[in-house]
């Protein structure tokens, strides 16, 4: 590609030899070419080419793999006027050097007005015409390695300033109007012979028209050419987009209003593409409006009727607690049953004071949070689900370190209570063992930067790792400060679960249970309640090999400084 660059710089020590050649072989004096050999090897071809190098080295480094893209595409994108330019000032200095100079220094010529009049219109003519023709054929070259930078190496050039108008302004100029000056300086001072070389005026102006005739159909087949492909590539880009396709980017070819309209092309296909990106984000934050919307509904249903039953329950209990409190003053502390006694109105207390949570929940207001020890809230809850779960074992394993988590103990006592029912549920068709442990551990943020990395953007951020067949599966839900933090996790060996359930346990009012054995709210209050307390949930699953719930909650020194540290921020 790069040698039509220097076959364009090569166009100006080209015609000049041929309109020369013609001219002294219509003279009948062919050697006299040989005096102009030394000016256009050292003028037109040498020092031309030396210029044009340094002024192309940007471009040719970059297509070699040796230079960056940004000076390439600065070199590209001011490459024919900065050429153009060139061209014309070697012109000139062989111009001077050829009419102005050698005839006088070099032959001997007698210097008159007539004569003088007479080189200094074939210098002009020669001044124009050469680094014309090689500005347009650098013109067509630029055109062809926009659109190599842009097809092969996806750089779009920006448009220059440049304009349709000025460049056939300097078609006419250059073609027309200099060669016609020159005719016309020949026609009223040149006799019908030239006291030069002795030819006849008509063949002066015949090879006068000649080079013009070659300079404008070279500049005419360059600006047609890049007129044609530049619309060429707009229809197209614009069908590309009629057909949806909003990806559709073109390469700017040319310096002038094409090149600019082909830059808002560009900018309109990325206004668009962004636009129906947008159209798609805020249907589908509707649609997941609409959905929750729907969900709050049956919620505030729920909630409404969860309400009414709890008042009637709480009642229940009422009675239940007045006669276990009537029934323990009847007996004696050392009497059998006392202790039967003290568990039932131990239960009926918490059932209670679950209650008591459940129209909090209902009525909007904030749970009492206390420091206390998870393994504390694990035996209780244990101790009196032993029965509840029976023949289903319940294993219990404690750390012999202190952990004190700030919270609601009645929230806590629901979540490892829902997690050992539904580990029984699990197992009902063959009753195991339910393997709950208790501990410290520390996080070292770790996690938390994997979930950033690698998780969904959604709130709160989730992590899904399905393993392939016969693996287990594992999500993990909420990020961790790094930090000391309590661990209590729920075993099952029951049937387990499949990838695509396990994406979904969370979700409001999702169940595998059949109809009236649940109602899918149990895991997703769950989860609020883990949130609530700056905790994170991991589940690992494979079927037929049982489920882990693993609970993470900070303790209470570090759950106090993530406030801190919030409040601080804001």
């Amino acid at each position: 590609m790069t040698k039509r660059y220097y076959l364009a710089l090569l166009a100006m020590p080209t015609l000049d030899l041929l309109l020369s050649g013609l001219f002294v072989s219509l003279a009948g004096m062919p050697q006299a070419l040989l005096y102009r050999l030394p000016e256009i090897l050292v003028i037109l071809l040498a020092v031309n080419l030396a210029g044009g190098w340094w002024l192309h080295r940007p471009i040719a480094r970059f297509l070699a793999g040796t230079g960056e893209a940004e000076p390439a595409l600065t070199a590209l994108e001011r490459l024919a006027p900065r050429a153009g330019a060139w061209c014309l000032m070697v012109a000139a200095i062989f111009s001077i050097s050829a009419f102005l100079t050698t005839p006088f220094l070099v032959h001997g010529l007698e210097p008159s007005g007539e004569v003088l009049l007479i080189l200094i219109a074939r210098a002009v003519a020669w001044c124009v015409l050469l680094p014309y023709t090689a500005y347009f054929l650098i013109l067509d070259y630029t055109r062809r390695m926009r659109r190599l930078f842009f097809l092969d190496y996806g750089l779009p050039v920006r448009p220059g300033q440049a304009t349709l108008g000025g460049k056939m302004i300097l078609i006419a100029a250059g073609g027309i109007l200099v060669p016609l000056g020159s005719i016309a300086v020949t026609l009223l001072f040149v006799p019908e012979v030239s006291p030069l070389t002795g030819q006849p005026r008509e063949t002066i102006m015949g090879v006068t028209l000649l080079g013009a005739a070659v300079a404008s159909a070279i500049a005419m087949r360059a600006i047609l050419l890049s007129v044609h492909q530049s619309l060429g590539t707009l229809t197209e880009g614009m069908q590309r987009m009629q057909a949806g396709d909003f990806e559709a980017r073109i390469p700017v070819e040319s310096d002038d209003e094409l090149g600019q309209l082909a830059d808002s092309f560009n900018t309109l296909a990325a206004a668009l593409k962004q636009s129906r990106e947008e159209a798609a984000l805020q249907q589908a934050q509707r649609e997941k409006a609409d959905r929750l919307f729907h969900e709050a509904q049956k919620r505030d249903a729920v909630g409404r009727m969860a309400a009414g039953i709890a008042h009637d329950f709480n009642n229940i209990l009422g009675i239940i607690l007045g006669y276990g409190d009537m029934l323990k003053d009847s007996l004696r502390p050392d009497e059998t049953g006392h202790r039967g006694v003290d568990e039932i109105i131990t239960a009926a207390e918490r059932g209670q004071a679950l209650i008591g949570r459940i129209m909090t929940f209902t009525r909007s207001e904030e749970p009492a949070r206390q420091v206390l020890d998870l393994r504390e809230v694990a035996t209780e809850t244990v101790e009196w689900l032993r029965v509840t779960l029976a023949p289903a074992e319940l294993d219990l394993k404690s750390s012999n370190d202190s952990l004190p988590v700030e919270g609601d103990p009645v929230e806590l006592h629901q979540v490892l209570a829902n997690l050992c029912v539904n580990a029984a549920q699990a197992m009902k068709d063959s009753p195991g063992r339910i393997r709950i442990e208790v501990g410290l551990l520390e996080i070292d943020g770790g996690r938390a930067a994997s979930l950033r990395d690698s998780g969904s953007h959604e709130d709160p951020p989730r992590l899904l790792q399905e393993g392939g067949t016969g693996e287990a599966h594992r999500t993990w839900i909420g990020l961790l400060a790094a930090g000391p933090h309590a661990r209590l996790s729920v075993a099952d060996a029951g049937i387990g679960m499949d990838g695509e359930t396990l994406q979904y346990i969370f979700e409001p009012y999702f169940t595998t249970k059949v109809v009236g054995e649940g109602t899918g709210l149990g895991l997703a209050a769950l989860l609020g309640i883990i949130l609530d307390h700056q905790g994170a949930i991991a589940v690992t699953t494979q079927p037929g090999a049982g489920t882990e719930f693993e609970i993470y909650l900070p303790l209470a020194v570090l759950a106090a400084g993530v406030r801190q540290e919030e409040l601080a921020c804001s």
